[in-house]
């Protein structure tokens, strides 16, 4: 499950748990740590909002490339929804949104590499 995050104010927005987050795409309070055990954390900022998820990945073995392929296909959902993606985009979406993907998913994918490096040698 995803948990979705904003960290900046937002007036009248109605904080919200896990599911309930994901099911109605509300904010959640951001935990004040996140651990490579809790999962890994997708930022984007798509205009003046930043935004989080939490990708769990306690449930794969990152010692086995079946499990980081799913690991990374989570991380690339969740810069999406970072981000802002829409289906309509195309082939050429604006430009704000592929800084924010790119972004996002950059810097998740270099932690979930970190992951593994270190799974794989404690392994």
């Amino acid at each position: 499950m995803l948990k979705l995050i904003t960290t900046t104010a937002l007036a009248g927005v109605a904080l919200v748990t896990g599911a309930q987050a994901i099911a109605n795409d509300a904010a959640v309070a951001a935990p004040a740590s996140i651990t490579v055990a809790d999962g890994l954390v997708v930022t984007g900022q798509p205009g003046s909002v930043m935004r989080s998820i939490v990708v769990p990945i306690s449930d794969l073995n990152l010692r086995q490339d079946p499990d980081v392929r799913v690991a990374s296909n989570r991380l690339v959902k969740a810069a999406r929804k970072v981000c802002g993606y829409n289906i309509g985009y195309g082939l050429r979406p604006p430009i704000d949104y592929r800084d924010c993907y790119d972004d996002a998913y950059g810097s998740a994918n270099s932690d979930l590499n970190d992951a593994v490096a270190t799974a794989r040698r404690a392994g």
